[in-house]
């Protein structure tokens, strides 16, 4: 009983039974079999065995109605025999309680071996169909072995083309590197050229930087002379100087006129002008000039007349200058 509740127990387990566990419940479902068979057989022994006994039975009830008719000597024999026949009746009851609990086993069996046959067909019909599902994806399986293999003769001419590009490409690469190399070698030679040509040119940029150290130190020795040479001129003429410094244009007045009103010419245009044609040849070449034009006028469409005043002065400044410039021309 234990053995089929366990059998019942795998049989109720997952639906997704394999093959080796429908093999187990085959060899289970076999040995119940076999257990049957046993069990049928001591029946047909325990049968032979009461009828074997009820012969017996008769035999001696046949015995003991001949022993009636015999002396009294046999009075003692009749009696163990009637003690072995209530012992062969016992035992004849219990043979029968016997075969009656092996029918009911055997039914019982013969039940659980019915519900053991319905699951193993339920069993065999998952197994057909997981088998039948395993033979079309082995299918696709062939299907998709076949696909690669002819993907793989496919790739193995495509590349036995591409390789043959690939050497030819690489002839040409190589080609190239080789002409690459050789303009490497010049651009390096052509480098190394110009490397010392810029050395050459940083040598006499260095010396012309010396050169113009040299020249700006004697600039302002030349202008510390000058300055006091031209304090001696003006203490010898006076010692006053006038300055100009001409402030920026407002908003509202760079709005009225673009061009500006005053310009500042310098010391060679100042020369220039003078040697071109002034009207005062003869001016100072100590001062500096500042040249007033005339604002624009509305000449009703004829052009414009705009006159120019110039005026020297000691230094003069122009918008763009603030006060340390004029601070620094004073002293």
């Amino acid at each position: 009983e234990e053995k089929v509740q366990e059998l019942g127990a795998l049989l109720e387990g997952p639906s997704g039974a394999s093959k080796e566990e429908t093999e187990a419940l085959e060899n289970q479902v076999q040995g119940l079999n076999d257990q049957i068979e046993s069990i049928s057989q001591n029946l047909t022994t325990a049968e032979e065995r009461e009828a074997q006994l009820q012969n017996e039975i008769n035999q001696l009830q046949a015995a003991l109605k001949e022993s009636k008719d015999e002396n009294g000597a046999l009075e003692g024999e009749l009696c163990s025999t009637a003690d072995e026949c209530e012992k062969l009746h016992a035992m004849l009851v219990q043979a029968n309680t016997e075969k009656e609990e092996l029918v009911t086993a055997k039914e019982s069996l013969e039940a659980q071996l019915h519900e053991m046959n319905a699951k193993l067909q339920e069993v065999e019909s998952k197994v057909l169909s997981l088998l039948k599902d395993l033979n079309g994806k082995a299918a696709e399986v062939a299907q998709a072995k076949e696909l690669a293999k002819r993907q793989a003769e496919e790739f193995q001419s495509l590349f036995e083309s591409t390789s043959n590009d690939y050497k030819e490409e690489r002839g040409r690469l190589l080609e190239k590197i080789t002409n690459y190399e050789s303009e490497i070698k010049e651009k390096e030679s052509g480098i190394f050229e110009i490397q010392k040509r810029c050395k050459a040119m940083m040598t006499q940029l260095n010396k012309s930087n010396d050169r113009e150290g040299e020249l700006l130190q004697t600039v302002a020795m030349q202008e510390q002379v000058r300055r006091s040479l031209h304090n001696k001129v003006m203490q010898l003429s006076g010692n006053i100087r006038v300055y100009v410094r001409v402030r920026p244009r407002l908003q509202s007045e760079a709005s009225k006129s673009k061009s500006n009103t005053f310009s500042f010419p310098s010391l060679f245009e100042s020369c220039s002008d003078s040697s071109s044609g002034s009207d005062k040849p003869d001016e100072d070449l100590t001062k500096k000039f500042i040249i007033a034009t005339e604002p624009e006028k509305d000449r009703g469409g004829l052009s414009q007349r705009r006159k120019k005043l110039k005026f020297g002065f000691d230094n003069v400044f122009s918008p763009r200058e603030d006060q340390n410039s004029i601070w620094k021309a004073t002293e």
